[in-house]
């Protein structure tokens, strides 16, 4: 009950949840563009998540293209992992 408090979004900004393979990037982007306008500065979180993706699965890749962020050219993002 408490976290569906907490995702309740206002007029000063927006909360969601999406669940998803951290392998297809272009998936967790395309939906979390549902919430964020990728116009504005963003930061995907990664806490506990990222060391469970195997070196023959590209974390480096996956990092790089949520960096990449939104599909609007020259749009940035964050990791904090």
């Amino acid at each position: 009950m408490h976290a569906q408090a907490l995702l309740k979004s206002t007029l000063q900004g927006a909360t969601g949840y999406l669940q998803a393979d951290l392998r297809d990037p272009g998936v967790i982007l395309r939906r979390a563009a549902e919430v964020l306008d990728f116009g504005q500065p963003a930061a995907v979180l990664l806490p506990g998540v990222l060391h469970l993706i195997q070196d023959s699965e590209g974390p480096r890749g996956i990092v790089a293209r949520l960096m990449k962020g939104g599909p609007e050219p020259g749009v940035r993002c964050g990791v904090i992992v």
